[in-house]
């Protein structure tokens, strides 16, 4: 990605994101999609509903969107996506492994890339 207006935060989380579907493994692939957003986003996303200071009246789309989001994610496509880990790594031992490997990578990823938009934020004084 070299699109000037991307935020390097962004761009770092892209990258790493991107370098997976490149040169990962089908199954690390699929843990990395699964446990880096699948199964992350519903507490990620309950939680910045609970500690925003955005009201559902302020943002009503913006709470409508996280809320559905998440409980998609929950209920639906995170055990989906856990399920076809399961089922690609068979249970190999050394599939098992990288999937953890790469399940590591993109949540540290997804990690970094937070606290770089939380660092960019505007504090109140």
């Amino acid at each position: 990605m070299v699109a000037d207006f991307i935020p390097p935060s962004a761009k770092k989380f892209m990258d790493t994101t991107f370098e997976t579907i490149r040169f990962g493994k089908v199954h690390e692939i699929a843990a990395s999609f699964a446990y880096g957003r699948e199964n992350l986003v519903p507490v990620m996303f309950s939680r910045l509903l609970r500690n925003s200071q955005i009201t559902s009246k302020e943002a009503p789309l913006f709470h409508y969107y996280l809320q559905r989001h998440a409980q998609l994610d929950g209920e639906q496509h995170g055990p989906m996506a856990e399920k076809l880990v399961n089922s690609l790594t068979d249970g190999d031992p050394i599939k098992e492994k990288e999937t953890r490997l790469a399940a590591e990578k993109s949540i540290e990823s997804r990690i970094r890339f937070w606290d770089e938009v939380l660092l960019a934020m505007p504090r109140k004084q």
